[in-house]
């Protein structure tokens, strides 16, 4: 009568083991992976939303607007604008403001997301405020994209739109 358990039957349960243990480790990084998603799309969002209250504050006519949709003012390396429009006893204009505030939102896309950016531009009637980060630009954001299930290097954006 034998005892004890042969050496193939330690081999599979290591076996079985291991495979559970793989299994579980690829569970925890897909969750991780879709953690820094939301937390991105999350902080996209403040940015976005972030701009959208600034713009409303500020724009009163169509030539405000067209400075914040002009793609040139949202393109480059963010530059600190002219004139601060931070000490309230000194008035600005509202292009000055609304360069102040370009600047701004593309600052804290910057240090909120991975290769953050932003820019304002006119869309199916409405305005857009597209944010996007690690691989995707403003430009080429494509929030449905998928490959093989997951999302594609192009849909690491959000747009927002919104009547001014």
């Amino acid at each position: 009568m034998p005892r004890g358990m042969s050496l193939v039957e330690v081999l599979v349960a290591l076996l079985v083991l291991g495979i559970g243990v793989m299994g579980y480790a690829a569970l925890q990084l897909n969750a991780v992976r879709m953690s820094e998603d939301t937390y991105s799309r999350s902080q996209a969002m403040a940015v976005a939303q972030d701009l959208i209250e600034r713009m409303r504050a500020n724009v009163n006519s169509d030539a405000v607007l067209a400075f914040y949709t002009d793609a040139a003012d949202w393109s480059g390396t963010p530059t600190s604008p002219a004139k601060s429009c931070s000490d309230p006893a000194v008035p600005c204009s509202p292009d000055a403001i609304a360069e102040s505030d370009i600047y701004q939102s593309r600052r804290y896309a910057q240090t909120m997301l991975p290769t953050g950016d932003v820019a304002v531009s006119k869309c199916n009637g409405v305005t857009c405020v597209t944010v996007a980060w690690n691989q995707t630009t403003p430009a080429n954001c494509k929030q449905t994209e998928r490959v093989n299930g997951d999302r594609g290097a192009n849909a690491n954006c959000v747009i927002v739109e919104f009547i001014p």
